[in-house]
């Protein structure tokens, strides 16, 4: 049987990780702990392929110890896989504890990080030799156009565009004074993904390049919805953003709305180019997402010669992918999903059906709901004591 050894786990993780591994057997331990192994030989994982160490891939930004200890571990000759959400994972926020019902799971780096190959990209590089790409095709093509009819996003189903008025206002009062609509989705500046992936851009630097790029373009920005309800910082003010654009959205509308009013989507690296380009919609990336260099996404750090972004666009370009590809990798291939209420492997087929028919959430979240308020509470209190204590600027 095969050992996973998890480090730096929180209590939820803990709770929602070994399903994911249920042919495995279990622990969790700290930094500290795993360190005293390696230096004593007791407990360590041995180098063969029953054994792996495991963590969750973003507290490598707060704790530089994880990326030195993997590479120590690699060294010894120990598997390292790192995790995260993948992109169809709930009807409901992860910090708001709704249970993931799927899981990227990456031996080789991880997706939003474009300094190295990932298991996405290599899937993605060498999906065309596979013997059984055609039957993939056939099936991506189905499951893209049920995210559609759907209407699937990573923490929603069954969300349909609707009307927003407030936009169609501006353009019948301001005629001729913009030639397109773009959509900025504001990401949490950080974010694991826009630190690894962003190429030094944050929300604020994208609006203004956005702006001056495109001087003649309405531009609408949503809030991110952690932010929104106090649960992340990493932004400026809503009165800062608003001065800056057209139209600020908050909680009204969903990113479907927006894209489905937007010519183009203009994105450092959120998840929401990905589901515009699956709706097809042009996008433009200013970091070095998953789905930027294959030549589906205008990428504007590789026009500037960025040296990262110009490294993963020339290992990405070699795969000439369309979009149906890129879904086989995104939401096929990649990512491992579970479904809770059967307590089993599943597919994306199956898990977009799971969410469907339970928009409200499922039964493990609904008994969750009941203690959300509760648990964003004891959240907030414990970010004010690191506050306190000078363990994280205020914002």
């Amino acid at each position: 049987m095969t050992k996973v050894t998890f480090i730096k786990t929180t209590i939820w993780k803990r709770i929602v990780l070994p399903a994911f591994f249920k042919d495995c057997k279990v622990r969790f331990v700290g930094i500290k702990k795993l360190r005293h192994e390696m230096v004593s030989g007791k407990d360590l994982p041995k180098t063969n392929n029953d054994e792996i160490v495991a963590f969750w891939s973003a507290s490598e930004v707060s704790n530089p110890e994880l990326n030195k200890l993997a590479l120590d571990l690699r060294s010894q000759g120990i598997k390292v896989i790192r995790i995260e959400d993948a992109f169809i994972r709930s009807n409901g926020l992860g910090c708001n504890f709704f249970y993931p019902y799927s899981l990227s799971i990456d031996r080789a780096g991880i997706y939003y990080d474009p300094s190295r190959p990932s298991d996405l990209e290599n899937i993605l590089i060498g999906l065309r030799k596979r013997s059984d790409y055609l039957r993939l095709r056939v099936r991506a093509e189905n499951l893209r156009q049920s995210v559609m009819e759907y209407g699937v996003t990573k923490y929603h189903t069954g969300s349909h565009a609707k009307p927003v008025p407030e936009v169609a206002a501006i353009l019948r009062d301001n005629p001729g004074k913009f030639n397109r609509v773009i959509f900025i989705p504001a990401q949490v500046d950080k974010d694991a993904s826009v630190i690894k992936g962003g190429l030094g851009y944050n929300t604020y630097s994208l609006i203004c390049r956005v702006r001056k790029d495109n001087p003649h373009a309405l531009l609408i920005v949503k809030i991110h919805p952690d932010v929104l309800i106090g649960l992340r910082g990493g932004l400026l003010g809503i009165n800062d953003l608003a001065s800056s654009v057209d139209f600020l959205c908050t909680d009204r509308y969903t990113s479907l709305d927006l894209i489905e009013i937007a010519d183009e989507v203009h994105t450092i690296s959120s998840l929401t180019g990905f589901e515009a380009l699956i709706r097809g919609k042009k996008v433009v990336c200013y970091g070095m997402p998953f789905y930027a260099g294959y030549g589906l996404t205008q990428d504007v750090s590789t026009e500037d010669g960025n040296g990262i972004a110009v490294q993963a666009c020339k290992r990405r370009k070699v795969a000439n992918l369309d979009i149906t590809d890129l879904v086989i990798g995104s939401l096929i291939l990649y990512p491992r999903y579970f479904n809770w209420d059967t307590g089993c492997v599943a597919s994306a087929e199956e898990i977009i059906a799971v969410l469907h028919n339970h928009p409200e959430g499922t039964r493990q979240n609904r008994i969750l709901l009941i203690r959300s308020k509760l648990y964003r509470q004891i959240r907030k209190l414990y970010t004010l004591i690191l506050k306190m204590f000078g363990r994280i600027s205020s914002e």
